[in-house]
Protein backbone atom coordinates (compact mmCIF):
# COMPACT_ATOMS: atom_id res chain seq x y z
CA UNK A 1 0.00 0.00 0.00
CA UNK A 2 1.52 3.23 -0.85
CA UNK A 3 0.79 6.34 1.59
CA UNK A 4 0.79 9.58 -0.17
CA UNK A 5 2.61 12.47 2.27
CA UNK A 6 2.13 16.28 2.11
CA UNK A 7 4.52 17.50 -0.34
CA UNK A 8 7.90 18.93 1.47
CA UNK A 9 7.70 22.47 2.40
CA UNK A 10 9.60 25.13 0.29
CA UNK A 11 11.07 26.53 3.12
CA UNK A 12 12.26 23.25 4.78
CA UNK A 13 15.74 23.31 6.21
CA UNK A 14 16.97 20.23 4.15
CA UNK A 15 15.01 19.87 1.03
CA UNK A 16 13.74 16.50 -0.13
CA UNK A 17 16.33 16.87 -2.92
CA UNK A 18 19.41 17.44 -0.61
CA UNK A 19 19.88 14.22 -0.12
CA UNK A 20 19.47 12.84 -3.13
CA UNK A 21 23.17 12.43 -4.98
CA UNK A 22 21.56 13.18 -8.51
CA UNK A 23 20.87 16.64 -7.39
CA UNK A 24 24.19 17.20 -6.25
CA UNK A 25 25.86 20.76 -6.65
CA UNK A 26 22.97 22.41 -7.24
CA UNK A 27 22.59 25.62 -5.51
CA UNK A 28 20.28 25.77 -2.30
CA UNK A 29 17.31 27.85 -3.99
CA UNK A 30 17.73 25.76 -6.80
CA UNK A 31 17.06 22.26 -4.07
CA UNK A 32 14.40 24.23 -3.00
CA UNK A 33 12.40 24.73 -6.65
CA UNK A 34 13.43 21.28 -7.29
CA UNK A 35 11.97 19.74 -3.92
CA UNK A 36 8.50 21.87 -4.81
CA UNK A 37 8.02 18.99 -7.99
CA UNK A 38 8.67 16.19 -5.78
CA UNK A 39 5.24 13.88 -4.90
CA UNK A 40 6.59 12.38 -1.39
CA UNK A 41 5.27 8.69 -0.81
CA UNK A 42 5.55 6.46 2.09
CA UNK A 43 5.88 2.62 2.21
CA UNK A 44 5.85 -0.08 4.74
CA UNK A 45 7.68 -3.33 5.24
CA UNK A 46 6.70 -5.65 2.43
CA UNK A 47 4.66 -2.77 0.28
CA UNK A 48 5.02 -3.23 -3.41
CA UNK A 49 6.13 -0.35 -5.36
CA UNK A 50 5.60 -1.87 -8.32
CA UNK A 51 5.63 -4.83 -10.27
CA UNK A 52 7.39 -5.92 -13.33
CA UNK A 53 6.54 -5.31 -16.63
CA UNK A 54 4.11 -2.31 -15.81
CA UNK A 55 4.30 1.18 -17.21
CA UNK A 56 5.97 3.60 -15.01
CA UNK A 57 6.58 7.63 -15.88
CA UNK A 58 7.93 8.58 -12.49
CA UNK A 59 11.89 8.36 -11.30
CA UNK A 60 11.72 6.49 -7.25
CA UNK A 61 14.27 7.92 -5.26
CA UNK A 62 15.09 6.42 -1.57
CA UNK A 63 14.89 9.57 1.24
CA UNK A 64 14.75 7.09 4.26
CA UNK A 65 14.29 3.38 4.23
CA UNK A 66 15.50 0.67 1.55
CA UNK A 67 13.53 -1.06 -1.89
CA UNK A 68 14.49 -4.44 -3.08
CA UNK A 69 14.50 -5.04 -6.75
CA UNK A 70 13.75 -8.31 -8.30
CA UNK A 71 13.31 -10.60 -11.17
CA UNK A 72 10.96 -13.44 -11.19
CA UNK A 73 12.00 -16.48 -12.83
CA UNK A 74 9.47 -18.15 -15.19
CA UNK A 75 8.95 -21.00 -12.36
CA UNK A 76 7.71 -18.08 -9.78
CA UNK A 77 11.10 -17.73 -8.15
CA UNK A 78 11.82 -14.38 -6.95
CA UNK A 79 15.52 -13.54 -7.06
CA UNK A 80 16.63 -9.76 -5.60
CA UNK A 81 19.00 -8.30 -7.45
CA UNK A 82 19.31 -5.01 -6.25
CA UNK A 83 18.65 -3.39 -2.65
CA UNK A 84 18.16 0.63 -3.28
CA UNK A 85 19.10 2.92 0.19
CA UNK A 86 18.89 6.24 0.91
CA UNK A 87 19.59 8.44 -1.94
CA UNK A 88 19.34 5.43 -4.55
CA UNK A 89 17.03 6.13 -7.19
CA UNK A 90 14.84 3.70 -9.34
CA UNK A 91 13.58 3.76 -12.46
CA UNK A 92 16.22 5.39 -14.50
CA UNK A 93 16.39 2.56 -17.14
CA UNK A 94 12.17 3.70 -17.63
CA UNK A 95 13.05 7.09 -17.75
CA UNK A 96 15.86 6.35 -20.84
CA UNK A 97 14.32 4.05 -22.32
CA UNK A 98 10.48 3.85 -22.05
CA UNK A 99 9.93 0.59 -21.73
CA UNK A 100 8.18 -1.58 -19.09
CA UNK A 101 9.90 -1.60 -15.55
CA UNK A 102 12.01 -5.08 -15.73
CA UNK A 103 11.98 -5.37 -11.97
CA UNK A 104 9.42 -5.46 -9.44
CA UNK A 105 9.94 -3.32 -6.26
CA UNK A 106 9.02 -3.79 -2.55
CA UNK A 107 10.14 -1.90 0.71
CA UNK A 108 12.55 -4.05 3.16
CA UNK A 109 12.14 -1.97 6.02
CA UNK A 110 9.43 1.91 6.30
CA UNK A 111 10.23 3.67 3.69
CA UNK A 112 9.69 7.36 2.32
CA UNK A 113 10.75 7.83 -1.26
CA UNK A 114 10.55 11.35 -3.33
CA UNK A 115 9.28 10.81 -6.49
CA UNK A 116 9.33 12.93 -10.08
CA UNK A 117 7.80 12.44 -13.25
CA UNK A 118 9.56 11.68 -16.14
CA UNK A 119 8.30 14.69 -17.72
CA UNK A 120 9.58 17.13 -14.62
CA UNK A 121 13.37 14.68 -14.89
CA UNK A 122 13.80 15.72 -18.64
CA UNK A 123 12.93 19.36 -17.48
CA UNK A 124 15.26 19.53 -14.94
CA UNK A 125 17.91 17.80 -17.05
CA UNK A 126 17.57 20.48 -19.90
CA UNK A 127 18.19 23.37 -17.37
CA UNK A 128 20.65 21.30 -15.41
CA UNK A 129 22.81 19.35 -17.58
CA UNK A 130 25.05 17.89 -14.52
CA UNK A 131 21.67 15.93 -13.75
CA UNK A 132 21.80 13.48 -16.49
CA UNK A 133 25.59 12.89 -16.09
CA UNK A 134 24.71 11.68 -13.10
CA UNK A 135 22.09 9.52 -14.17
CA UNK A 136 24.59 7.85 -16.74
CA UNK A 137 27.34 7.81 -13.46
CA UNK A 138 24.72 5.81 -11.35
CA UNK A 139 23.77 3.34 -14.10
CA UNK A 140 27.51 2.79 -15.05
CA UNK A 141 28.13 1.77 -10.78
CA UNK A 142 25.27 0.07 -11.12
CA UNK A 143 26.34 -2.01 -13.82
CA UNK A 144 29.92 -2.25 -12.51
CA UNK A 145 28.62 -3.51 -9.30
CA UNK A 146 26.23 -6.22 -11.00
CA UNK A 147 29.04 -7.63 -12.73
CA UNK A 148 30.95 -7.42 -9.44
CA UNK A 149 27.88 -9.74 -7.38
CA UNK A 150 27.58 -11.99 -10.42
CA UNK A 151 31.48 -13.17 -10.60
CA UNK A 152 31.34 -13.22 -6.18
CA UNK A 153 28.75 -16.07 -7.16
CA UNK A 154 31.46 -18.49 -7.93
CA UNK A 155 32.94 -18.04 -4.51
CA UNK A 156 31.41 -19.97 -1.13
CA UNK A 157 28.71 -18.46 0.58
CA UNK A 158 31.16 -17.44 3.43
CA UNK A 159 32.87 -15.27 1.10
CA UNK A 160 30.05 -13.83 -0.67
CA UNK A 161 28.72 -12.80 2.91
CA UNK A 162 32.13 -11.05 4.01
CA UNK A 163 32.08 -9.17 0.95
CA UNK A 164 28.94 -8.04 1.41
CA UNK A 165 29.38 -6.96 4.98
CA UNK A 166 32.25 -5.03 4.09
CA UNK A 167 30.37 -3.00 1.65
CA UNK A 168 28.02 -2.06 4.28
CA UNK A 169 28.62 1.34 5.41
CA UNK A 170 29.97 0.78 8.97
CA UNK A 171 29.65 2.78 12.36
CA UNK A 172 32.85 3.59 13.97
CA UNK A 173 31.55 4.69 17.28
CA UNK A 174 33.44 2.71 19.96
CA UNK A 175 35.05 -0.87 19.88
CA UNK A 176 35.05 -2.99 16.65
CA UNK A 177 33.23 -0.50 13.30
CA UNK A 178 29.35 -2.29 13.12
CA UNK A 179 27.21 -2.46 10.27
CA UNK A 180 23.44 -3.03 10.28
CA UNK A 181 21.52 -5.46 7.60
CA UNK A 182 18.58 -2.94 6.56
CA UNK A 183 16.80 -5.64 4.32
CA UNK A 184 15.55 -9.53 6.71
CA UNK A 185 18.08 -11.67 5.85
CA UNK A 186 15.95 -13.90 3.39
CA UNK A 187 16.53 -10.89 0.66
CA UNK A 188 19.95 -10.81 1.54
CA UNK A 189 20.12 -14.21 0.85
CA UNK A 190 18.31 -14.00 -2.39
CA UNK A 191 20.72 -10.54 -3.49
CA UNK A 192 23.48 -13.04 -2.62
CA UNK A 193 23.02 -15.45 -5.17
CA UNK A 194 22.40 -17.89 -1.70
CA UNK A 195 19.43 -19.61 0.37
CA UNK A 196 18.06 -17.95 3.98
CA UNK A 197 19.23 -21.72 5.20
CA UNK A 198 23.40 -21.67 3.80
CA UNK A 199 23.51 -17.46 4.45
CA UNK A 200 22.38 -18.44 8.11
CA UNK A 201 25.21 -20.78 8.46
CA UNK A 202 27.76 -18.47 6.75
CA UNK A 203 27.01 -16.03 9.19
CA UNK A 204 26.72 -18.72 12.25
CA UNK A 205 30.46 -19.82 11.30
CA UNK A 206 31.72 -16.46 10.90
CA UNK A 207 30.44 -15.86 14.33
CA UNK A 208 32.29 -19.35 15.48
CA UNK A 209 35.25 -18.28 14.19
CA UNK A 210 35.40 -15.21 16.03
CA UNK A 211 35.36 -12.50 13.11
CA UNK A 212 31.92 -10.77 13.45
CA UNK A 213 29.73 -10.58 16.03
CA UNK A 214 25.35 -10.56 15.32
CA UNK A 215 23.08 -8.84 17.38
CA UNK A 216 19.58 -8.89 15.52
CA UNK A 217 20.53 -6.76 12.55
CA UNK A 218 23.49 -4.82 13.91
CA UNK A 219 27.17 -7.02 12.50
CA UNK A 220 30.25 -6.05 14.20
CA UNK A 221 32.78 -6.82 12.64
CA UNK A 222 35.63 -7.68 15.00
CA UNK A 223 38.53 -8.67 12.57
CA UNK A 224 37.78 -6.98 9.36
CA UNK A 225 41.65 -8.47 8.01
CA UNK A 226 40.17 -11.62 8.27
CA UNK A 227 36.79 -10.27 6.20
CA UNK A 228 39.15 -9.01 3.22
CA UNK A 229 41.10 -12.07 3.12
CA UNK A 230 37.48 -14.10 3.05
CA UNK A 231 36.21 -11.52 0.34
CA UNK A 232 39.25 -11.69 -1.98
CA UNK A 233 39.29 -15.43 -1.45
Amino acid sequence: MRRELTLTPVGEAEPCAARVPLFAGLEPDQLRRVSALARPVTLETGDVLHLPGVHTDRLWVVHTGGLALSLTAPTGRERVVRMAGPGDSVGEQEFLTGAPARHGVRAVAPTRLCTFSHAEIAGLMAEHPGIGLRVMRSLAVRLADAERRLAQERQPVVARIAGHLLDLPAAHASGAPAVLLTAPKKDVASLLGTTPEAFSRGLRRLVEDGVIAVDGPRVRLLDPGALEDLAAG
